[in-house]
This record gives structure tokens, C-alpha cells and sequence, in this order.
């Protein structure tokens, strides 16, 4: 039988000549094994190369060679290539690999740990924006747990902080009952032996902050304050990430009941953060992870805040991420300040006119960056217009690519400064209908709500979807704002005929005078109160009312609220104050009037001024005669009837007398 020539075919099928067997022999004698390809890869500083190796060998490579080439380009910090042959074949390294989770042939759990790692890292970007690809990733890894979940004990703490880590970036808050008892067993090894993985146990802090957040319970929180005792016992071990991620896991998982144990844990951890920043060996994104960490604690590290005040924002090294973030916990600790605290200095007003001017001069802000600044501005109350134009303007130009909670953040934001629009307004309902209101759980609505009543702006497909919402596993603050925009509906929009289910209502109502209970009289409160009972007026602080709202101080019989105003209630430009309400302050006043209430306002800038206790009153008389028809003339008259004892006259705020009985 004639052999064929491959010298007579045409050029174009030219490759090579067929090799003899006992060349083809040769070549199968000569191919590197396994262990080979695998030594070649881990010494391999180029993408091509390795990925040269992988698609060269692929066949050759059994279950550790496959999970080692994957780990060993993921961990090298080689990124996903946008094209040409070097994804193809990191394509066909994937699917190599995704063969063999779906044929169960992935049983070595640190095989296992590298691969769910590098599933989750080599995608991370992707999962929020392509939901194919989220779902491809996703179902491997569902595969990979299922496994996992049969025998979690056989799984290293090494290896888990890497599984903890992959299973917070790919299902986030959505765990299944699978992933949820593989993240436990990995969570009671890290309460047992945090030490033994002391630049690891980061993973599983940074995980537990994610999917729980304030929700953490159980053996997570006890996983966390294991961390946190050996982060603070052995701070010099810590590299920089696992100093800032702690922190902020602990800040975000405990924030304002963190014990004064927690404190100290993140007192000692800034202070190491502190020498190695002045060392230039600390870089600004973990110095605001660790600020951020602080705010939310409300816990004001005065070195650490200073040292972020005096930043050089202009310096490449500060990226709008790490300004951003700043900023916010700037505004949280020194502008959300509750009554009786101190008030914001110059340097945190000079922070942060710096770093917002810094932000827009760079104008390529992507949009967590814009909802952080303008949460800062709200936080802060500075209504600051240019700046709200500019989000807006992006807002309404790449919408789409805006999360539902960018949305719902940016309408709180801008309601909360009185500049949300009946435009603005309608561009995020609008486009919130557009999804269907996918994405947006219980938080984000509640933010929405709130703020198209605040800016009395509702929308009736809003408030439809939200009120249908089942809110029983609301957190107490969402279900406040919802239940203000229930109040909304029923007082100021009732043509709209819409309304909380009667439990909702009253749930909300219960945590909205919970949270206003929780409230301490200032100072300035007191006050007022005094001047009122040297008036002989009859009052009430801190009074609820039936229908669920809190009045400062109440004369309940003429329906009269006095609401006092202290510099938290106002507007502000970066360097005073602008004597105007903020949304929230403005948003309870209307409600109170949509209530029946006649409201009297005392701002501290008023009431500061005032000299003495005479002048005061007369302040208080001044403001009350249009309130309450005849209740100074009695009031009067009770004065010249020597007060109030056995025997003697008291006036009520209407002006009717009433004799008190002797024993």
C-alpha cells in the first residue's frame, strides 16, 4: 500500500510530514509529566507562558496540575485578557477545569479551596455585571459546596479562609444551606485556631462582614471576636491588608454596640497602621479602611483622624475610592454628631471642601464613589449643588449601570439636602420601574420611600411595590422611613389610596418611636423646658403621639409642638451654617402639621443668643401668642394667683382654670 506524499499536497495543507512510529514513540517518550509541566508553571513569570503550558499539556494534566496552573495564574495577579489567544486558552484552561467539578473528579480539598478561590477572584468583576457569567461561576461553585458540605471537617483552616472568601464574592447575602454550613465549620475552626493563620483569618472576617453585616449571630460573631483578640495581641504579624479588612469587619459587623474590648482590639490595630503610614509602608486605601471602621463605631481615634485630616487628597496615591470613604467617615464621626457632642472643627471642614473639590476636579468618578460623596454631603447636611448636578448628570447618562442601592442612596442623599427634584425624583422611579424593582430588597426601598416623601414627591408605583413588600425581616430603621412614607400617603397624598398593611404599620410605628425614645435631651432642650415651666405651661417632653410621631416638647391641649432645633437640624455651606432645615427636619415638621399640630421652631442660633431667663421667656411668649389663642392672658392670671399650690388656680395651655383642692 502506497503511502501519501505530503509533499504533493497543496501548500496550504503543508504542516508536516506524518510522523513514523517509532518517531510518534519518541514524542510520547519525550513529553514532560506531569509533576514537569507543573514545576515549569509555578516558575513561570508571563501570562503566555503559562498559559502556553497549560494549552500545550492540557491533556497530560491530572486534578492537581490543572488546579495548580489556574491557582498559579490567578494568585500571580495576572487579570482576565480581553482578547486574542491568550483568553482563548485561558478558556480552555477553565473548561478543562469546570470538566472536572462536573464529573466529581476535584476530591483533594486544597484542590477544591485553589479552585473555588481563583473561580471567584478571576471573575469578581463580572458577577455584578454579566448575569450569565454569574451564573455559569456560580453553578460550579454550587458544585464544588455540594461536595464541600459532605465532609467540612476535612477541610484545612488555611485552605477554608480561601473557600470563606469565595463563597462571600460569589453569592453575597444569598447563601443557600449548603454554603451556609461549610462557612460555619469554617468559622468554628477560626474560633479555635485564629492564631494559626494570623494573615488569613482576614478572609474569613471580610466574609463574615459581607453576607451578615449587623446580622452576624452565633458562631460567626464568635469567629470575629476570636479574630479580633489575636489581631490585637499580635498587631507586628499582621500584614496591611489583614490590618485594614479586620477592621473593617469589625466596624461594619458591630459598629455602635462594638464593647470596649472591640475598641481596644481597634485602637491597637491603628496604632500599628499609624507608625507603618509615617514609614510610607502603609497605603491610604487601608488607612480609610481603618478610619471608615472608627466612624461607623463612632469612635473618634483623634491620631488616626488626624492624620487622615492632614492627608495631601491632590497625591496620586489618594485614588476617589480612598477620598470618597474619607470623606464619609469624616462626616459620620464629626458631623453626625448627636445633640451634646462637640461640633465639627475647621479641619474637618476643611477636609472636606478639599476633598469633594478634589473629586470633581477629576470628574472620572465611577458611581460607588458618587453615592459615597453624597452620602457624605447628607451625612453632613451641606447641600452642596454643583456636586449633586454632577451625580445626577452621570446618573442620567449610564443609569443602567447604576445598583439599586446607588439609586436609592443618591435620592436619600439629595432628599436630605432639599435638591431632589420632581425630575430627579421621577429619573430614579422611572428607571426603578424600568427593573421592575429588581434589586432593590427592603433597604434600598426603604431609602427610596423615605426620600420621595421627604421631597414630597411620590410615586404611586413605588409606593405600590414597597407596601406590598413583606417587611417582617426589615431592620428597625428601614421600617421607620417606610412607615413615614406610609404617613405620607395617608395624610398629605390620600388620593392615592395607598397604605402599609395594618402590622406593618404598626411595627413600624413601634420602631419609629423606639429610635425617637433612644434620643437624650440636650442641653438646649432643657432649656426650653425650664423657660416653659417658669411660664406655668403645662407640657410634655419627648411626647408620641397617637399616630406615631415624636414631638420634642408638647402643649398636647392646644396642639402645640415645640421642636427644638439644635445645629444638627440645619444646612451648611463648608464653613457656617445656613439657618435652613435640612430635609429630615423639614420632612417631620410637615408631617406634624399634616397631623394637626401647630409647630414652633426654636433654632439654636436664636435661642443662643438670648441673655438671660427673662429674655428667654419673652422669646417663648413673642412665639406663642399666634399659636394658642388666650394662653399668655391666663397664664397671666395664674401668675397673680401666687402659682399653683393647695388651693390656688392653674391654667392649662387653653386657658381654663382649675382649683386644686386642699387636703
Amino acid at each position: 500500500m502506497l503511502r501519501p506524499c505530503w509533499r504533493r499536497l497543496p501548500p496550504a495543507w503543508r504542516l508536516a510530514p506524518w510522523p513514523s512510529p517509532r518517531a510518534r514513540a519518541g514524542v510520547a517518550r519525550s513529553a514532560p509529566d506531569e509533576a514537569t509541566v507543573v514545576r515549569r508553571a509555578l516558575d513561570a513569570e508571563d501570562a503566555t507562558v503559562l498559559l502556553g503550558l497549560a494549552h500545550k499539556h492540557a491533556a497530560q494534566l491530572g486534578e492537581k496540575g490543572l488546579t495548580v496552573m489556574l491557582y498559579r495564574y490567578v494568585a500571580g495577579g495576572m487579570s482576565l485578557p480581553a482578547s486574542g489567544p491568550e483568553r482563548a486558552q485561558l478558556h480552555g484552561l477553565l473548561g478543562h477545569v469546570f470538566v472536572l467539578v462536573e464529573s466529581g473528579k476535584l476530591q483533594v480539598p486544597r484542590n477544591i479551596a485553589n479552585t473555588l478561590w481563583s473561580l471567584a477572584r478571576l471573575h469578581r468583576d463580572e458577577l455584578s455585571k454579566d448575569e450569565k457569567k454569574r451564573a455559569e461561576v456560580a453553578g460550579a461553585a454550587n458544585t464544588i459546596l455540594f461536595q464541600l458540605a459532605k465532609a467540612p471537617h476535612q477541610l484545612r483552616l488555611f485552605d477554608g479562609t480561601f473557600v470563606a472568601w469565595a463563597i462571600a464574592t460569589i453569592f453575597g447575602v444569598g447563601l443557600e444551606a449548603h454554603h451556609a454550613s461549610v462557612l460555619e465549620s469554617i468559622c468554628r475552626g477560626t474560633a479555635r485556631e485564629a492564631e494559626a493563620v494570623p494573615n488569613r483569618m482576614w478572609n474569613v472576617a471580610w466574609s463574615i462582614g459581607t453576607i451578615f453585616g449587623k446580622d452576624a449571630g452565633g458562631v460567626h460573631l464568635d469567629a470575629l471576636n476570636a479574630i479580633a483578640e489575636v489581631a490585637a495581641r499580635i498587631p507586628e504579624r499582621l500584614d496591611n491588608q489583614s490590618v485594614s479588612n479586620i477592621s473593617w469587619s469589625l466596624g461594619h459587623v458591630l459598629g455602635e454596640k462594638a464593647s470596649r474590648l472591640q475598641i481596644e482590639a481597634i485602637d491597637v490595630l491603628s496604632g500599628e497602621a499609624i507608625s507603618r503610614f509615617r514609614d510610607g509602608s502603609f497605603e491610604p486605601r487601608h488607612l480609610t479602611a481603618l478610619v471608615m471602621a472608627c466612624a461607623r463605631m463612632q469612635h473618634r481615634h483623634r491620631e488616626l483622624f488626624s492624620l487622615a485630616l492632614d492627608a495631601d487628597l491632590g497625591s496620586s496615591e489618594w485614588d476617589p475610592q480612598c477620598i470618597a470613604r474619607a470623606a464619609l467617615a469624616v462626616a459620620k464621626v464629626d458631623f453626625m454628631c448627636a445633640p451634646g457632642q462637640a461640633r465639627p472643627g475647621p479641619s474637618s471642614k476643611r477636609f472636606l471642601s478639599a476633598a469633594v473639590a478634589v473629586l470633581m476636579r477629576r470628574r472620572h468618578l465611577v458611581p460607588p464613589d458618587m453615592w459615597d460623596v453624597a452620602h457624605c454631603l447628607a451625612a453632613a447636611g451641606i447641600a452642596d449643588q454643583g456636586f449633586f448636578d454632577l451625580a445626577f448628570g452621570s446618573a442620567s447618562s449610564s443609569i443602567g449601570h447604576w445598583p439599586a442601592s446607588g439609586l436609592s442612596r443618591l435620592a436619600w442623599a439629595a432628599s436630605r439636602c432639599c435638591l431632589l427634584s420632581p425630575q430627579r425624583a421621577s429619573l430614579i422611579s422611572r428607571e426603578a420601574g424600568k427593573r421592575t424593582f429588581a434589586g432593590f430588597g427592603a433597604q434600598d426601598l426603604s431609602l427610596l420611600t423615605w426620600a420621595l416623601a421627604a421631597a414630597s414627591h411620590p410615586d404611586a408605583e413605588v409606593y405600590r411595590f414597597a407596601f406590598g413588600l413583606d417587611w417582617r425581616q426589615a431592620d428597625p430603621e428601614s421600617l421607620g422611613q417606610v412607615f413615614q412614607a406610609h404617613l405620607t400617603c395617608k395624610w398629605e397624598f390620600p388620593a392615592l389610596g395607598l397604605a402599609l398593611p395594618p402590622p406593618v404599620a404598626a411595627s413600624g410605628r413601634a420602631h419609629f418611636l423606639d429610635a425617637a425614645r433612644q434620643a437624650r435631651s440636650s442641653h438646649l432642650h432643657e432649656g426650653v423646658s425650664k423657660a416653659l415651666r417658669r411660664l406655668q405651661l403645662e407640657h410634655a417632653s419627648e411626647h408620641t403621639t397617637d399616630d406615631g410621631l415624636s414631638i420634642d416638647i408638647a402643649l398636647p391641649a392646644s396642639r402645640v409642638a415645640v421642636e427644638v432645633d439644635g445645629p444638627w437640624h440645619f444646612l451648611r455651606t463648608y464653613t457656617e451654617e445656613t439657618g435652613k432645615p435640612n430635609g429630615s427636619t423639614a420632612f417631620k415638621r410637615r408631617l406634624l402639621q399634616a397631623a394637626g399640630w401647630r409647630v414652633l421652631p426654636i433654632p439654636h442660633f436664636e435661642w443662643e443668643t438670648l441673655e438671660n431667663e427673662r429674655a428667654r421667656m419673652s422669646f417663648l411668649r413673642r412665639h406663642l401668642k399666634p399659636l394658642a389663642s388666650g394662653i399668655l392672658t391666663q397664664q397671666a392670671k395664674a401668675a397673680r394667683h401666687g402659682g399653683h399650690g393647695p388651693g390656688e388656680q392653674r391654667v392649662d395651655v387653653q386657658g381654663k382654670a382649675w382649683t386644686r383642692k386642699k387636703k
